[in-house]
């Protein structure tokens, strides 16, 4: 027996009929089935299995064990992380917005999303619905997306023509107003400075008090312009492979509020594989306004963060 023995293990060594089982736990299915066709093996059928700390894709265990002597071409059965369990999302409607933060703030599964509000009957900053419903089931990290009351604000208006005048004629046209005005700011070389260029709403448009009013304006910076609105690109370069990482980029604006720009899940096919190498840089094109953050996450971990204000540059801020 024990020479038989040694002779399996020399002929797997020497590349014979048999050959040493590697280990593929820890690294994701993908990876692992190009492992095992390298070694002369073949990734048999594997079981899901939900688990809190691994990461989705990712082998737990595998049958036969690393270091076992089997014959070339046999199947080795992984188990693989389905990723942490399901969880219902709460019920957050008819809360007030302050106690609905606290509740996804709380909660180790989920995270707040977009804030929008309209106006409506129930009181101001109350939950009118949410995206997804309560009682859904849900991954780790999934966005809530919250409807707001804004109260009620049934008194209209009509919006009158701002085009070609100045941030003063502006201001003082659309005091009486109480409207929210946001300026565009653009870098138009042919356009007139420090008027208005276009707006939105249209004129003669039918509008409500506090209702946000964007115009478009070249600026020479002598004028203030308040609550402007900026486009910029924030770049971030890759230090790894990053494929199968799951890689979100978030903006947050001056007030808190959190919205998505980009995202991406785990892949695991050969394009993606060339395609997220390391150094590869990552340029996402933002319009704040005033000044915002934005956030790159990779594996739910924040890698950078740079800070938006007033048209500058991005700046990275220290960790």
């Amino acid at each position: 027996m024990a020479g038989s023995g040694y002779y399996i293990y020399t002929q797997a060594l020497s590349g014979g009929k048999y050959i040493i089982v590697p280990k593929i736990t820890d690294i994701p299915v993908m990876e692992a089935s190009k492992k095992l066709f390298e070694a002369g093996l073949e990734l048999g059928p594997y079981i899901p299995v939900t688990h809190n700390t691994i990461p989705k894709y990712y082998v737990i265990s595998q049958k036969p064990e690393a270091g076992k002597v089997v014959r070339l071409g046999r199947k080795v059965f992984p188990v693989v992380s389905a990723g942490p369990p399901n969880e219902k999302v709460p019920d957050l409607r008819g809360k007030k917005l302050e106690e609905a933060q606290k509740i996804i703030e709380y909660s180790s599964r989920f995270k707040l999303g977009n804030i929008a509000r309209i106006n409506r009957e129930e009181p101001p900053e109350t939950v009118i619905s949410q995206d997804p419903p309560p009682d859904t089931e849900a991954n780790q990290g999934t966005l809530i997306n919250l409807l707001v009351s804004a109260g009620t604000q049934t008194e209209t208006i009509i919006m009158p023509n701002i085009i070609g005048k100045s941030i003063q004629e502006v201001e003082s046209l659309l005091k009486t107003y109480d409207v929210k005005l946001v300026p565009n700011v653009i870098d138009a070389p042919d356009s007139p400075e420090n008027v208005v260029l276009e707006q939105d709403p249209p004129p003669d448009t039918p509008i409500t008090r506090g209702q946000m009013v964007v115009y478009t304006i070249k600026s020479t910076g002598t004028s203030p312009l308040p609550d402007a609105r900026y486009q910029t690109e924030v770049t971030y370069t890759m230090n790894d492979d990053w494929a199968t990482k799951e890689v979100r980029v978030e903006l947050i604006d001056r007030h808190g509020n959190r919205e998505i720009l980009w995202q991406k899940p785990r892949l695991y096919d050969t394009l993606s594989q060339i395609r997220y190498v390391r150094g590869t840089p990552l340029n996402i094109k933002v319009t704040y306004i005033s000044k915002a953050t934005v956030e790159i996450i990779v594996d739910e971990i924040k890698m950078a963060s740079f800070e938006l204000e007033g048209g500058n540059p991005p700046r990275l801020l220290q960790p």
